[in-house]
């Protein structure tokens, strides 16, 4: 327990000094409200600097600061920062999101995301065997990356390049805005859509139920489950690379 407050300039309530905004009624604290007061002290009547001030509530296109903070978690300057450039019509790159892709759509609870993403990632790969299926058919490479760097290593990690790295770099530069879309589409669910800022402790639990993300087991289980798609589909791809392969050899032998 944090042994130190700060009081809201708004409503007066006893807040911990690490918080940016106020749970009882949304007010930001400005740097010079910091300073800490011991646990269960009141700012003097005399102190002139205890007289309540009053400030109204930020927002970021529509929505309370407070709420973002609340469905972002510990990562909200990051995001907030990512979201501020891309209102401003800068690029934004979002590594977790190319580097993971899947998994962190998952991490970030972004299940319609995730499954636009997976469909897509399918369908990639889809083309990319039936490509290197014709491609080995008439050109005489071997299947397989290991067996086609064994003869032809310059042009195995050209396609695994193509493969890997192309999806990653458009998820990457897409990452930031497939996540702000979730956190407004989350928050209009919920009106709080240019609401005023009095909060209720079901609504605080809802938003960070629904905004921030997956503990670690929650993450493992939630992985474990939507990868059982990913392995059934590598093993129709591969079957599916075969039956190319057969039927090119019954066109053209």
């Amino acid at each position: 327990m944090n042994d130190y407050i700060k009081i809201c300039p708004e409503c007066n309530t006893p807040v911990p000094l690490s918080s940016r905004f106020c749970p009882q009624c949304g007010a930001c604290f400005s740097l010079h409200q910091a300073d800490p007061s011991p646990l269960g002290s009141a700012p003097s009547p005399s102190d002139p600097a205890s007289d309540p001030v009053r400030i109204s509530p930020k927002t970021f296109r529509g929505f309370l600061l407070s709420d973002l903070e609340i469905c972002i978690g510990s990562q909200y300057s990051v995001y907030m920062d990512k979201f501020s450039k891309r209102r401003q019509g800068k690029h934004t790159f979002n590594w977790c999101s190319a580097i993971f892709s899947t998994e962190w759509l998952l991490y970030r609870k972004m299940w319609k995301a995730w499954l636009y993403v997976y469909l897509l990632q399918s369908l990639w790969g889809l083309l990319y065997n039936v490509f290197l299926s014709v491609l080995s058919f008439f050109m005489g490479f071997p299947l397989g990356f290991l067996s086609l760097a064994e003869s032809h290593l310059g042009l195995a990690v050209l396609f695994i390049l193509v493969y890997w790295l192309i999806p990653s770099v458009i998820l990457g530069f897409l990452g930031d805005g497939i996540y702000w879309r979730h956190i407004r589409s989350l928050l209009i669910r919920h009106q709080c859509f240019r609401r005023p800022p009095v909060y209720e402790e079901s609504l605080v639990q809802t938003l960070q139920e629904e905004g921030q993300t997956l503990t670690v087991w929650e993450f493992i289980m939630m992985y474990l489950l939507c990868r059982l798609p990913s392995w059934a589909s590598s093993a129709l791809m591969i079957a599916g690379r075969n039956m190319v392969l057969k039927l090119l050899g019954a066109i053209f032998r």
